[in-house]
């Protein structure tokens, strides 16, 4: 359909869900999921890219297909002649930030327009007051083809093999029917798979969250409004003890044995940790107390407690491994300062005559298995005490665990399927959702280009304390 052919008196008559009373963000929206898409060509000559078809879903049926940015702004400006001031509309994108490259060359953006997560990453951008679009690879965390996928959807993404994204295509070169379909295809399919995602979880485009952790953050920030409010704001990190967590904070402790590194290895045998995150978020013991500056000098006596969470800094003088053989070394390259007289293997210390790093008591224990040294410096030592998580927060996890479990095996494309499904990609976000950063800088666009807005690291920390339902020490 061309936008000449569609019928815009048709806003009048959506349906329109009210903003939610006594939050202040809260906007009324038309009740339609909408999506956007743009195909490009790349002139390597020059290397420049320009858009050659824009196609837009109004809902599952109607399809509207341009060939340039002119016809899609006459497009945008009438649907905004009839619904700003009365509603607004959500426009799906999957990858807006590749968009927005586009759209910022012709539309003023203002700060307050665009949220982005990252210099070039793009959430979500509003424009004429009315138009929300929205990211859909940051709600999914999935490429398009394999979302699609996920939820069967009848209009499937078509192969790009069959589509030559090689050849050279402008707003006037004709398209095969078979181009126009692999065109649509992308944001029909995307509309049916939203549709979809919206009913398994019971959500409305005013309900639904801008992220895929953002289901995990709404379960249990609505089960964290019964924990003591008082005792969560007291065991909160300040700027410094927050800058010693980014410190000591590593991955999941995943490297080669040393000594078979490069090597194809035959008859291997492996054993997977079942649901291992949320398992240890169930049955260890975290910091749940405030972390109290100690003395260095009483190191030994609350190590030997284990019933306190250390967090410290470290200086360490002529560190090895205790057996040369040994084929695990623990201490990353990457999170030590100051080496000296290091040996390396694949970014992992094999000896060192000088370091300095931060770590946990977790840490320490691990390292102490695997190392010796000659002598030690303990430096701004705190400590917490270790508790069990709150309650409220586990029952959150072992429910998602209970339908996961329950459901595993069902046969796919149902409706338990998609629910098992969920509760999974819920399960494990559990973990991931307790190590955002809380004191990330904050993103604005102005005057074309992605800044950081300078503010102090205090500021940041105190302001993430305001609002936040998880400490960050848990993770």
């Amino acid at each position: 359909m061309l936008i000449e052919d569609f019928n815009y008196n048709q806003l009048s008559d959506i349906e329109i869900i009210p903003k939610i009373p006594r939050k202040k963000s809260s906007k009324p929206y038309l009740n339609i999921v909408t999506a956007f898409d743009i195909e490009t060509t790349r002139l390597p000559d020059i290397e420049q890219s320009f858009m050659y078809i824009w196609q837009f879903q109004f809902g599952p049926d109607q399809t509207i297909t341009g060939r340039t940015w002119e016809e899609f702004f006459s497009f945008l400006q009438k649907i905004t002649d009839r619904i700003r001031d009365v509603a607004w509309l959500v426009v799906y994108v999957h990858n807006l930030s590749f968009e927005f490259q586009f759209l910022k060359g012709m539309y003023d953006f203002q700060p307050e327009e665009v949220f982005a997560t990252e210099s070039r990453k793009v959430l979500k951008c509003t424009m004429f007051d009315c138009i929300e679009f929205r990211c859909s690879y940051y709600l999914t965390n999935l490429p398009l083809n394999k979302f699609l996928l996920k939820y069967n959807v009848e209009n499937k993404k078509l192969s790009g093999d069959d589509f030559d994204y090689s050849k050279i295509r402008y707003p006037w070169s004709p398209l095969t029917a078979k181009e126009m379909e692999y065109c649509i295809n992308d944001v029909k399919g995307l509309v049916q798979a939203l549709n979809m995602q919206m009913r398994s979880d019971g959500d409305t485009i005013q309900s639904i969250p801008l992220t895929a952790t953002g289901y995990v953050r709404r379960d249990v920030k609505e089960a964290m409004k019964h924990f003591n409010h008082t005792q969560l704001k007291e065991m909160l990190p300040n700027a410094d003890v927050y800058r010693l967590l980014r410190e000591a904070f590593r991955g999941g402790d995943t490297i080669a044995n040393r000594w078979n590194a490069d090597d194809i290895i035959d008859n291997v045998q492996s054993v997977d940790i079942t649901s291992s995150y949320p398992s240890s978020m169930l049955m260890c013991k975290y910091p749940m107390t405030r972390f109290y500056r100690e003395d260095p000098s009483d190191f030994k006596k609350l190590y030997k407690l284990k019933s306190r969470a250390l967090l410290f800094r470290i200086v360490m003088f002529n560190v090895r491994l205790k057996d040369q053989a040994e084929g695990h070394t623990y201490l990353s390259r990457d999170k030590c300062r100051n080496i000296e007289g290091g040996t390396f293997s694949n970014g992992r210390i094999i000896r060192a005559d000088y370091l300095e790093t931060t770590i946990t008591d977790i840490d320490y224990e691990i390292i102490a298995r695997r190392y010796k040294w000659d002598r030690q410096v303990i430096t701004d030592l705190y400590s917490s005490r270790y508790k069990m998580l709150p309650g409220l927060l586990r029952s959150v996890i072992i429910q998602y665990y209970k339908v996961k479990t329950e459901l595993k095996g069902v046969e796919e494309g149902t409706d338990d399927y998609l629910f098992y499904m969920k509760n999974k990609e819920k399960l494990n976000s559990t973990y991931g959702m307790t190590v955002e950063d809380p004191a990330k800088d904050t993103i604005e666009f102005r005057d074309g280009d992605f800044v950081s807005k300078e503010e102090s690291l205090s500021t940041l920390v105190a302001k993430h304390n305001r609002s936040a339902f998880l400490s960050y020490a848990w993770g």
